[in-house]
């Protein structure tokens, strides 16, 4: 089963990214802009498991478009995905509760992958 995580380089994301690996899992990850930290995942991944096929890109979950056109190339490199953790966050200034709609679904991927 391959997998799809925003937010993949470091903390939360390169754990789901390391316990994926080690059950032989195909992984595409998307970080925003610290490369060494991208590096380090891979290197972790790749002893974990050596096999492992593990893909990254530089992404910013804010631009909608850019999102879209990431999961297609993913989609074009794995063929399927079957997991997608959605780890990347963009920071709003307003309560949980308070927030429209809208900023939600900036921060969603859910609905672009339903949707492919």
């Amino acid at each position: 089963m391959n997998t799809f995580i925003t937010g993949g380089s470091r903390g939360i994301g390169r754990a789901i990214i390391r316990k994926m690996v080690d059950k032989g899992c195909g992984c595409s990850f998307a970080y925003r802009d610290d490369r060494q930290a991208v590096e380090e995942t891979i290197q972790i991944a790749k002893v974990v498991n050596p096999e492992a096929i593990v893909k990254c890109f530089q992404m910013d979950v804010i631009n909608s478009a850019e999102v879209e056109w990431r999961v297609m190339m993913t989609i074009d490199d794995f063929k399927d995905i079957g997991i997608v953790v959605n780890n990347a966050s963009v920071v709003r200034n307003n309560a949980a509760f308070m927030m429209s709609d809208d900023e939600w679904e900036v921060n969603s991927i859910w609905s672009l992958l339903c949707h492919t």
